[in-house]
């Protein structure tokens, strides 16, 4: 008699995915919450359906949870995934060989920006969805986002700038771009880097961008196959550049390449 194999880490468990979508109204509150807690707590994260195994902890449709806290009640809970063209079974690689921007599993993260909320991920547009969680589709910004968008974008706290980058499978491979406080993407740069990186995450200063050009970088020959197609690769080597946030300006100022 052969055992079941065990299912990965992340199906089973305290990780194991959420199987249904669920409302709850009038939630008990265990304590106080303070009156000044007025809005929606969310968060978002990789949540497989049913039966399903994308291959990856960091893989599989995303999920947006929810609770409305106002006057000192949690309002309610409720989750929902995102519904999204890869959830519709729409491939990210179309048979021509082109990326379909859309077709993303919007997993990674969630923000408000000038009253509306995005669900990212890394590969591509983000999705807008309602304050109560309903998608309403990829979010490009009237047309002018033309690349994927960070999970990691980074909102000036006195001006009130929107910072942001994509990364591409082909050149350019990293794009800078800017968005006013009212959501108007205005600014659009490429940025020189000498491959695919797998740039994760970005900084900000009040007079420029800080980029970490680091060696996990995407391999086309992993797409497909389930999981990451990303790997460590040593002789991409590591860097910091650092860039001013003048418009118009693409010089990148870094150190050495480190192996």
């Amino acid at each position: 008699m052969t055992e079941e194999p065990a299912l990965p880490r992340y199906l089973r468990g305290r990780f194991a995915p959420v199987p249904e979508e669920h409302d709850a109204l009038g939630l008990t509150v265990r304590g106080t919450l303070p009156p000044e807690l007025d809005g929606r707590y969310l968060r978002n994260g990789p949540n497989p359906l049913p039966g399903e195994d994308d291959g990856h902890w960091f893989t599989g449709p995303g999920m947006l949870h929810g609770v409305r806290l106002r006057d000192g009640r949690a309002e309610w809970y409720r989750n929902r995934w995102i519904r999204t063209r890869e959830l519709d079974g729409h491939p990210f690689v179309r048979a021509d060989g082109t990326f379909d921007l859309t077709a993303t599993p919007g997993n990674t993260r969630v923000i408000r920006h000038a009253d509306t909320v995005l669900a990212l991920c890394e590969a591509g547009f983000p999705y807008r969805v309602t304050p109560a969680l309903e998608t309403v589709g990829p979010y490009d910004f009237g047309g002018r986002l033309t690349t994927a968008m960070t999970a990691h974008p980074k909102e000036d706290p006195v001006t009130g700038e929107l910072h942001l980058f994509g990364t591409g499978f082909a050149p350019p491979y990293l794009t800078y771009h800017r968005v006013t406080a009212d959501g108007e993407l205005v600014d659009s740069r490429p940025v020189e880097v000498p491959g695919p990186t797998m740039m994760h995450d970005f900084a900000i200063t009040e007079h420029h961008i800080v980029w970490m050009d680091l060696p996990v970088v995407f391999r086309p020959e992993l797409a497909g196959q389930g999981g990451m197609p990303y790997r460590w690769d040593d002789a991409y080597g590591a860097r910091l550049g650092i860039m001013s946030r003048t418009p118009g300006s693409t010089e990148v100022r870094c150190g050495s390449r480190r192996t």
